[in-house]
């Protein structure tokens, strides 16, 4: 049996058995309501349980089915193909589908650490993922949902509104690349808050000097990236580069700069 560490597990589901043969995925749903008690006792009176019921508002995890066993949140129609058991991991997300484009970066980050990076590292799921849609996506016959052979090769994360033989659109047009930033690094919000803000009045402030490389480069033919970057190098105002960066960063920069340089 395999139950994850930091996850709340006094809550048991029921499994639909043991998993066929099959690539490891990770399917994404939506409560369709809150709080994640009333998710957990739609679960028991409808026997529809997934491996993890989580809320990234509230910030708490619970686990009901071990790692090794099918959940039950699925529809499995007879006569097609695995779904519940197909080496589907399965998670409920409290919330709304026609709302995961609005959440937080704090929300996401939660999720993406707490609860994707454990689950990913356990699982070995790769993060490839299909387009999530918020449109038109309900329905066995939407356009984004898989053909029977599209699923029994599938393995990344995908959405309730991609597993073939079900007709539900959650999570709708999950931020899922956005959510994938926050299991690249560390980064906390106000950190990339401030990256961001250097970018852009690094775009404002540099946009001159790249004219100016555009313009001596229009017509040359055959330029190799050492030229480019030389042209680049030349155009840079320092200046323009200084107003870039908020006061209380620049030592930060020198400090790292010189640091990379003296490495």
């Amino acid at each position: 049996m395999t139950m994850l560490a930091g996850f709340d597990t006094t809550v048991a589901g029921q499994d639909s058995g043991p998993f066929v043969a099959g690539p490891m995925r990770l399917v994404l749903h939506t409560t369709e309501g809150s709080p994640a008690a009333g998710a957990i006792g739609a679960f028991k009176s409808m026997g529809s349980w997934p491996h993890f019921t989580v809320d990234p508002l509230a910030k708490v995890r619970y686990q009901h089915i071990s790692l090794d066993v099918g959940a039950r949140a699925l529809i499995n129609a007879p006569g097609g193909v695995e779904t519940n058991r197909e080496d589907a991991i399965q998670i409920e997300m409290v919330g709304f589908a026609a709302k995961t484009p609005d959440w937080t970066d704090d929300a996401l980050q939660w999720l993406a650490t707490e609860v994707f990076a454990p689950i990913l590292a356990a699982t070995g799921i790769p993060t490839t993922h299909p387009a999530f849609s918020g449109t038109n996506a309900a329905g066995v016959n939407a356009p984004q949902r898989m053909t029977f052979d599209q699923w029994d090769t599938f393995a990344g994360i995908c959405g309730h509104q991609h597993v073939p033989e079900n007709d539900h659109w959650d999570p709708g047009a999950f931020p899922i690349d956005r959510l994938l930033t926050f299991l690249e690094d560390d980064m906390q919000p106000d950190e990339r808050a401030a990256l961001l803000q250097i970018q852009a009045n690094l775009n404002q402030n540099l946009g001159p000097a790249i004219g100016r490389i555009d313009a001596r480069t229009a017509g040359e033919k055959n330029l190799d990236a050492a030229a480019v970057a030389q042209m680049v190098l030349a155009g840079l105002d320092p200046k323009a580069i200084a107003a870039a960066i908020p006061g209380d960063l620049a030592k930060q920069v020198a400090d790292e700069l010189h640091n990379r340089l003296a490495g």
